[in-house]
């Protein structure tokens, strides 16, 4: 499952919720057959589940993808298994549990701001790029007025009446 998950992850057009879902149930599979394969009594002695290498994916893919909420909803799942499939509730268990709420509200807490920072980033370099054609017509526009004035005020000082006076101003 590491080899498919490390290959189907890599491809941005995958990542959707049939992968998080397969992801998640491969987990919960194999941590919920940790008692017959591992053993009740190994399990209750604190002998890591089947899922100890793969239990904090899901979680951080989750929180990647959705933020801070959908770490937490599958921290709590993880975590929640865990906790079924050991006989009594350990200070281990219950810590382990306590870090994968915190890696998966962490992880998505820093994707969310990621991807804030990436759309605020994009909103300035297109704001930078609106203003820098503004300033460029405004030049423009300036120059030729500018132009026009200094042409007026140049064949309008040799006339009389009105077109004088305007050459003045």
């Amino acid at each position: 499952w590491s080899v498919a998950a490390t290959y189907l992850y890599a491809r941005p057009s995958w990542r959707g919720w049939p992968l998080f879902g397969t992801d998640m149930a491969v987990t919960l599979v194999l941590l919920l057959a940790s008692p017959w394969v591992v053993g009740r009594t190994a399990i209750d002695s604190g002998v890591p589940s089947l899922a100890v290498a793969w239990q904090a994916c899901p979680v951080l893919a989750w929180a990647v993808s959705g933020g801070r909420r959908r770490g937490a909803i599958a921290a709590l799942v993880v975590g929640a298994a865990d906790v079924t499939v050991r006989a009594k509730l350990t200070h281990a268990s219950v810590t382990g549990l306590m870090l994968m709420l915190l890696a998966g509200v962490a992880v998505g807490h820093v994707a969310r701001l990621a991807v804030e920072s990436e759309q605020r980033l994009q909103r300035a370099v297109e704001l930078e790029a609106a203003t820098r054609e503004r300033e460029r017509l405004a030049r423009g526009i300036h120059d030729s007025v500018l132009q026009v004035l200094a042409l007026v005020q140049r064949r309008g000082a040799h006339l009389d009446g009105e077109a004088a006076e305007l050459a003045r101003l």
